[in-house]
Formats: structure tokens, sequence, C-alpha cells
């Protein structure tokens, strides 16, 4: 069985913020996501929105 984990960041880029999702299955990380924000706390809030979509779609789909 795979073991899938989603993590939602923020981070800081010389042109702004940024929101990404990382999805990790078996260990190895992949970048799913990735959107340029006006602030930090909309990356956040941005990021944290990405994925609980993303776990509510799996749910529905498996």
């Amino acid at each position: 069985m795979n073991d899938v984990k989603y993590v939602a960041k923020r981070s800081k880029r010389p042109d702004g913020w940024y929101a990404e999702v990382i999805r990790e299955v078996n260990g190895v990380a992949e970048k799913v996501f990735e959107k340029k924000c006006l602030n930090e706390d909309v990356a956040a809030g941005i990021a944290g929105y990405e994925v609980k979509r993303r776990l509510q779609n799996r749910r529905l789909v498996h």
C-alpha cells in the first residue's frame, strides 16, 4: 500500500510569496502545486486549502 502524505508550505522568494503543496509517496517528494501570492498569510491559506481539497478528492476517488 502506498503511504501518501501531503504537505502545505509557504515560501519567500525574491519575487514574492508562494503557496506550495508537496506530495510524499513512500519517501519520494514531488511538488504538485505552486502559486504566487500577495503575502505570507494568503500563501498559507491557499496552501492549506489545496491540501484539504486534494485529500477530499482522494477520498472520493478511492
